[in-house]
């Protein structure tokens, strides 16, 4: 019996994550313009409903059904086309369902390997080029901190981020 209590609670403890969870974080971004997200399930099917223009993008694990309040998780944060590098949202998309297969990036891998079927791909398409993606990126990321994001973040909260880790 203490046997299977043990080994429920090691099985549950291997899907525990640390999430910061701040509003006073949240409050403090300095993002002024509303960004409309459009949600896909990360499939490859949905490849070609994603915009090929610039923007930003986030990973976000949450699970749909009708028994729960709507809720998940930002995963990570990232954006494309800044500097006007050409990379579009859709060519983006591609890059992540290869990362899938491929372990280039550990933590990348292995958060869309752990949900393949709950994990969500939100976007953003900012096609204009003044806009200035990098420092929304930073931004979005110091205000959230995702657990997947590693670097991405202001000078300040990057140190932070290495002390609380």
């Amino acid at each position: 019996m203490a046997h299977d209590f043990v080994a429920k609670a090691d099985a549950l403890q291997a899907d525990a994550k640390r999430f910061l969870l701040s509003p006073t974080r949240w409050r403090a971004s300095r993002v002024k313009t509303p960004i409309t997200w459009t949600y896909l399930p990360f499939t490859k099917a949905n490849k070609n409903l994603v915009p090929e223009e610039a923007g930003v993008y986030a990973f976000i694990v949450s699970h749909d059904n009708n028994h729960f309040p709507g809720h998940g998780f930002i995963m990570y944060i990232g954006i494309t086309g800044a500097n006007g590098n050409g990379r579009t949202l859709r060519l983006r998309y591609g890059d992540y369902l290869r990362e899938q297969q491929k372990n280039k990036r550990p933590k990348i891998h292995y958060m869309l390997n752990k949900y393949p079927e709950d994990i969500k791909f939100a976007y953003s398409a900012i096609p204009d080029p003044a806009f200035d993606l990098e420092a929304l990126e930073l931004d979005l990321n110091d205000a959230i901190l995702p657990p997947v994001v590693v670097k991405d973040f202001t000078a300040e909260i990057r140190q932070l981020v290495k002390a609380i880790a």
